[in-house]
């Protein structure tokens, strides 16, 4: 892949995925929505002017934080960066609750619109504090690239002279010049018609009404963070074992998933960041690189914490080594005999564990500290659990489509999850997973889950 200076402003077609997100989003599609990810940030002294430059560079840097889409599926650079303008409102209170609120408000205000652009705003309130609410939209830059930003945004907004590096490989580049080898394809796509065989459905959960009887998609954040302690003790468990910590949260969550599901064993859509090793710069420049893979799940009583995880982790390592065929192809080539409804995958894992460095890594405590809140969405999820590391913690967010599922219920699932977490890293992994499913509860599962629901019809 080589930079493409001359036709770096002319349209070019959307990835894959950035199609369906794109298609997704069409009225009438069940569970359409835009893609959008709100990050929250708070601090005291917040100098606002320089976090509004500090925007800016980045908008003059990154050309996909300036780019639009056309009513054609494309999408085009804009040459000049038009200005962001920091929206502030000043509240007499001293309550972040309050100020949270608003952000809410104005996120949902702007994730109707389903614009491609992003959008700043800060609410100054009580004793010189002062919350910003960041919406990314991720049609256009994956969870890779959005914290790439973060970290460039905190260091420019202490250094405004701090020097980012020169790029000229651009996004539309890597989209317009990437080629897959044809026999590795044709390998990939046998392995993928051969596991389709086994491949297991979708988690069927409790459901309270079907995706097309609701007119107006919201999402709802369910959060929690480990402590720098706790996160510790996961990792050094993890490292004894050679396991992944995206690896053994996975299956944490796929476990949760299955004592709710209807079906087990059952497949959850992972969302994966691998960039191809194609060029110097290719994990410096932002852009919507995301590939979406099935990994199954297969509960076992018998099994072990461990020997759950290290079945888990093949089936990643199986899903990256055939990474050319996406979840997207794998879900059109099963409905040609199973429908798309049964085919769909709605249940994501998110995890940007392993990308480097901490959400934000800064050099002192000036930069407003990212706070639990925020949010995201995106067309035909159910469910979509999200990682991040910051400050030496890990943070534990669930957003769903709380209008879909029984009322509560998704409060029980989290709270298991974060039960089941805690006891992996307090109890010995040599023994099996246990059952947090309360027998009563259990009673009441079987009976919601004579409620079938159609899966959407794209992912």
């Amino acid at each position: 892949v080589v930079a493409d200076l001359k036709n770096r402003y002319q349209p070019f077609p959307l990835t894959e995925v950035q199609r369906a997100y794109w298609m997704g989003q069409a009225p009438g599609l069940p569970l359409n929505c835009g893609t959008h990810y709100l990050v929250e940030l708070d601090g005291t002294n917040v100098d606002l002017a320089k976090f509004n430059q500090a925007w800016n560079q980045l908008v003059r840097y990154h050309e996909m934080m300036r780019v639009t889409i056309d009513t054609d599926g494309n999408q085009t650079i804009l040459q000049h960066a038009v200005p962001v303008e920091l929206y502030t409102i000043s509240l007499n209170t001293n309550s972040a609750a309050k100020a949270q609120q608003i952000i809410h408000d104005y996120w949902q205000q702007q994730r109707l619109a389903k614009n491609y652009n992003h959008h700043l705003y800060a609410i100054e309130y009580g004793q010189q504090r002062c919350r910003i609410g960041i919406i990314f939209n991720y049609l256009t830059l994956d969870g890779f690239s959005i914290k790439l930003i973060l970290q460039q945004l905190a260091m420019l907004y202490e250094n405004s002279n701090a020097t980012l590096p020169a790029l000229d490989l651009s996004f539309r580049d890597f989209v317009t010049q990437i080629e897959t080898d044809n026999r590795t394809k044709n390998n990939d796509k046998t392995f993928w018609l051969e596991k389709l065989n086994t491949l297991p459905l979708a988690p069927q959960l409790p459901i309270a009404k079907q995706p097309e009887q609701i007119n107006q998609v919201i999402f709802k954040r369910y959060s929690h963070r480990l402590s720098a302690n706790q996160w510790s003790q996961l990792k050094s468990k993890a490292r004894q074992h050679q396991l992944t910590l995206s690896v053994i949260l996975l299956t944490a969550y796929a476990h949760i998933l299955a004592q709710w599901s209807a079906n087990q064993p059952l497949s959850i859509n992972l969302t994966l960041f691998d960039r191809p090793n194609i060029h110097p710069q290719i994990n410096q420049i932002a852009g919507d690189f995301t590939t979406l893979a099935p990994v199954g799940y297969y509960p076992n009583s018998a099994h072990s914490v461990i020997e759950q995880a290290k079945a888990m982790q093949q089936e990643i390592v199986d899903a990256l080594e055939h990474k050319t065929i996406s979840s997207i192809w794998i879900q059109r080539e099963r409905s040609k005999t199973m429908g798309m409804t049964t085919a769909a995958l709605p249940v994501v894992f998110t995890s940007t564990l392993g990308l480097g460095q901490d959400l934000f890594v800064t050099q002192n405590q000036s930069f407003p500290a990212f706070v639990s809140g925020g949010l995201s969405e995106t067309p035909q999820v159910w469910l979509d659990h999200q990682l991040y590391e910051f400050d030496g913690e890990l943070d534990l967010s669930w957003d769903a489509v709380e209008e879909l599922f029984p009322i509560g219920m998704l409060d029980q699932m989290f709270n298991s999850y974060i039960q089941l977490l805690n006891q992996f890293i307090e109890q010995d992994w040599q023994q099996p997973i246990v059952t947090l499913l309360p027998t009563a509860q259990q009673l009441i599962r079987k009976q919601i889950n004579a409620v079938t629901a159609p899966l959407p019809s794209t992912t």
